[in-house]
């Protein structure tokens, strides 16, 4: 009977509702593991042990950082005062440092003051009512010569030149009487030796740069080689098939907004290279840059431009096409160009960020810096990647800094021959009111730059390791004038830091603090050796060679000089293939001895 009952008897399956906590643990669906057999002896116990020893080395990474972690808090970083007030008449809106080391310039509510390094005063002054400069560039052109790019609060270019305490207005680009009609500047920039100008008008809302060329019909704007590129209804109809393929996994508000941003354009001017190594027979090209690099935010295009002076009976293109167009995976965020025009950095939406070696013509490194953050900015550090001399040493690592909108920043490593190293300077801010709003690197200094916060905290960083090396400090009751977007500027040797600064304990009037701005100057020397780590950088010349033959020569010699290193990679990598080639017979044969023993043990 007992047999029968048994037989007959249902076991029921377990439900959630009566589980009990004591036996949540136990239940077997709670550890995905138990849904799969156990590895059998030995692989079980090597298994664990794998496992402890892993536990064991995070449990030492753990310790490690906590106790370099304890250090860092326990190191007490030095503030450093400023060593003078400089008072400029006029509020001051931008400051520039010409490449000599003799003066700065800043931009003022009306004109352009001249500040002396020599002994930090104001030196000359020029003053204009109805011209409040916003942003302000300046070149060297000659012994105590220098030529000023503007831009006013109205959107006008100014070109002006400065020589032996006079100012002179040569030219204003965008200039109308119908102030309706007038075409507002957004940006205005000069190459080296000031040959070459660039500047950005505005108009009404464009949809590609191809149609703000359509609207501008004036000579000395660029084409975009539209005919060489993806045209934009080609970018719209691959997107509408990848969204029509992958609805299920979009967002259900999928549509852009109605208004369409302006595209600005970022600009370049590249030195002789590989990269176009056209127009070499002109003599008037030696020395002056021949290349100019574009791009527009939100495209993934970059275009490369040929700069050639006509001559006199030469006909002028109004709208050259691009000589070389590089397309990219996802639209271009930021990008920087090494001061001797030879390293191209480009960063892009996805967080990639590329180097190029502009007179070789070759891409450096490709690394995946950010995964969940856009890169804002970046900024190239020392490296000798330049044009390369008579030494077989020419090129060595490449340093660029990119700064994150999260205000993660990173200092990327690469060599052409090795594989790059990302490291983390400083992780992502989650505190509210700090974001970053500049990083600079000091001009000379090998490993130092400056990061400023929107709260009005300014450090000077180690970029080795991303330790705070020193906090700048404003006297009371002043603080960082604007800092969401503050004024600074560095003397060529990176000795003094100039930084705008308000009084916030203040009976003026505000038509009188705008009457006068205070200027700081905070000495990069007096608190830290940094002398020990400054190191003056001569720029190398690009080559002079004006014929194809000069230049072939010595692409010729620079291939000879690379035979022997050629030859170890090759040898290097023949063994490497030899030693996969044993390997897999070693496996084969492995296998033949297999199936031998299985035959000879199933005829026994």
């Amino acid at each position: 009977m007992a047999s029968n009952y048994f037989k007959y008897l249902a076991v029921p399956t377990p439900s959630e509702h009566n589980w009990s906590g004591n036996d949540e643990n136990d239940y077997y669906l709670q550890d995905p593991e138990q849904l799969f057999d156990e590895l059998p002896q030995p692989f079980r116990m090597i298994d664990k042990l794998i496992g402890r020893i892993i536990e064991n080395a995070c449990e030492v990474i753990e310790k490690r950082e906590g106790e370099r972690e304890a250090e860092r808090l326990k190191k007490k970083i030095p503030l450093c005062e400023s060593s003078e007030e400089i008072q400029v008449s006029g509020n001051v809106n931008c400051l520039a440092s010409s490449a000599d080391g003799n003066y700065i310039f800043a931009g003022l509510s009306e004109g352009v003051a001249v500040l002396s390094m020599e002994d930090h005063t104001v030196k000359n002054v020029w003053k204009t009512e109805d011209i409040e400069f916003v942003a302000l560039q300046v070149k060297s052109v000659g012994s105590q010569l220098y030529l000023l790019a503007g831009v006013d609060d109205m959107g006008l270019a100014h070109l002006l030149f400065y020589y032996s305490d006079i100012f002179s207005s040569i030219k204003v680009f965008n200039a109308s009487e119908n102030i309706s009609e007038r075409n507002a500047c957004s940006k205005f920039e000069l190459s080296d030796g000031g040959d070459y100008a660039g500047v950005t008008l505005e108009d009404c809302i464009w949809k590609n740069p191809f149609d703000a060329l359509q609207k501008l019909d004036d000579g000395s704007i660029i084409g975009t080689g539209q005919n060489h590129v993806i045209t934009t209804q080609q970018w719209n109809g691959e997107k509408r098939i990848f969204e029509d393929m992958y609805e299920t996994y979009l967002s259900k508000d999928t549509t852009e907004q109605s208004e369409e941003k302006q595209s600005q354009p970022t600009i370049h001017f590249l030195n002789l290279g590989r990269l176009l190594p056209v127009g070499l027979e002109q003599k008037t090209q030696v020395g002056l840059p021949n290349d100019l690099c574009v791009w527009w935010n939100g495209s993934h295009v970059l275009f490369h431009y040929i700069l050639k002076i006509p001559g006199v009976k030469e006909k002028i293109d109004v709208e050259p096409k691009a000589n070389i167009v590089w397309p990219n995976a996802s639209p271009i965020t930021c990008s920087a160009v090494e001061t001797c025009a030879s390293l191209l950095a480009i960063s892009l939406t996805d967080g990639t960020v590329t180097l190029w070696d502009l007179y070789m013509g070759l891409p450096i490194s490709v690394l995946a810096v950010s995964v969940d953050s856009a890169i804002r900015s970046l900024h190239i550090l020392e490296s000798s990647y330049c044009v390369p001399s008579a030494s077989s040493n020419g090129h060595s690592n490449a340093q660029v800094l990119a700064t994150c909108k999260s205000g993660a920043v990173y200092l990327i490593t690469a060599n052409a021959h090795t594989e790059g190293t990302i490291t983390a300077l400083k992780k992502r801010n989650e505190a509210p009111g700090k974001a970053i709003s500049a990083v600079a690197p000091v001009p000379q200094l090998s490993s130092q730059f400056l990061l400023i916060l929107t709260d009005g905290t300014v450090s000077l960083l180690d970029s080795k390791d991303g330790d705070a090396l020193c906090h700048y400090v404003l006297p009371f009751p002043h603080t960082v004038a604007f800092p969401w977007k503050p004024v600074f500027a560095f003397d060529r040797d990176g000795s003094f830091l100039f930084i705008k600064g308000d009084n916030k304990i203040s009976n003026q009037t505000p038509d009188q603090e705008e009457s006068n701005s205070s200027l700081f100057a905070f000495s990069l020397l007096s608190f830290y050796p940094l002398d020990k780590c400054t190191k003056m950088k001569e720029l190398p010349q690009p080559p002079t060679q004006t014929t194809w033959e000069q230049r072939c020569e010595q692409f010729l010699q620079e291939r000879l000089k690379s035979v022997m290193r050629r030859n170890e990679e090759m040898t290097k990598c023949w063994h490497q293939l030899q030693h996969h080639a044993m390997l897999i017979r070693q496996g084969e044969g492995f296998k033949e001895d297999s199936t031998t023993n299985r035959m000879l043990n199933k005829s026994t």
